[in-house]
C-alpha cells in the first residue's frame, strides 16, 4: 500500500565544496506530519556529506499519508 511511488521532490544534486565534483544520493529519510523529506548526499572522494529538504508534501499526499497512519 505504502510502496506505492510518489512524486519524487528530489533537490538537485549539489557539488563537493572541496573538489566541485557532483555528490551523489546516498540516502533519503522519510518524514511525516507534512516535514519535507530528507535528502542526504555524499563525495566519495572527499568523504563530505551534505543534508538538504526536498520540498513539503502536498496538501493530498498529507492527507493520504495521515489516513494510512489512522488505519495501522
Amino acid at each position: 500500500m505504502r510502496d506505492e511511488k510518489t512524486i519524487s521532490s528530489k533537490p538537485p544534486s549539489p557539488h563537493c565544496p572541496s573538489c566541485a565534483q557532483l555528490m551523489r544520493l546516498a540516502r533519503k529519510t522519510r518524514r511525516f506530519n507534512g516535514l519535507p523529506d530528507l535528502y542526504i548526499f555524499e563525495c566519495r572522494t572527499c568523504q563530505m556529506s551534505h543534508t538538504e529538504e526536498g520540498t513539503p508534501p502536498s496538501e493530498v499526499e498529507l492527507k493520504i499519508e495521515i489516513s494510512y497512519q489512522e488505519r495501522q
